[in-house]
């Protein structure tokens, strides 16, 4: 089945990402997400990525964090 090409690009960098040694990514909330005075940061794993792409039992925050 054909993917999106944005879904391919966020694939082959994550297998070089992933070939680097990197596992985890650090995010950047913006204000006006959860209509807060502050800025926050979360940090996102490849194991998490890779249960959201493949439709596996994610926690809420998780998919909060893709929903933004």
């Amino acid at each position: 089945m054909k993917k999106p090409s944005g879904i391919k690009k966020f694939h082959d960098w994550y297998m070089r990402a992933s070939s680097a040694g990197i596992d985890t990514i650090s995010m950047h909330i913006q204000q006006i997400a959860f209509l807060s005075q502050s800025t926050d940061k979360c940090m996102l794993t490849f194991d998490d990525m890779w249960a959201l792409m493949n439709h596996e039992m994610l926690d809420v925050q998780i998919v909060t964090a893709f929903a933004l």
